[in-house]
């Protein structure tokens, strides 16, 4: 994929979150559930879309810290599962106990893919 300049990733981002709010607020209309569920859409929507989004960012990184690819793409990862869970917590039955083993376990998968993705970065190098 092509690489973006930063000024250009940022206007997309912001309108990728505007659309996923709408989206939110669509949700929350066809379910009268909680209000909630808007912020939980809008969460995985987004965080979806910085995952895709990721691919469009540097790859350089500055020595001490992440490439923005990979900062955005576990970012993305990370908002997409808490949009998941406020999902799960806000429409099933399921406790709160369930959806933070949920959270966990999936914050250490993501973790485990970063750090072997960037193992194999710079094995590469």
């Amino acid at each position: 994929m092509t690489e973006l300049n930063s000024r250009t990733l940022s206007a997309v981002k912001l309108g990728v979150f505007i659309i996923a709010f709408a989206i939110g607020i669509l949700l929350y209309m066809a379910v009268k559930k909680d209000v909630l569920v808007i912020v939980w859409g809008t969460l995985l929507i987004f965080g979806i879309a910085l995952c895709i989004l990721s691919g469009l960012s540097s790859n350089a990184t500055t020595g001490a810290g992440p490439s923005d690819l990979m900062y955005n793409l576990v970012i993305g990862a990370v908002l997409t599962l808490v949009g998941l869970a406020g999902l799960l917590y806000s429409m099933t039955s399921l406790g709160l106990v369930y959806i933070a083993v949920i959270v966990l376990i999936g914050i250490a998968v993501i973790g485990i893919a970063a750090a072997l993705i960037n193992n194999k970065k710079e094995a590469s190098l």
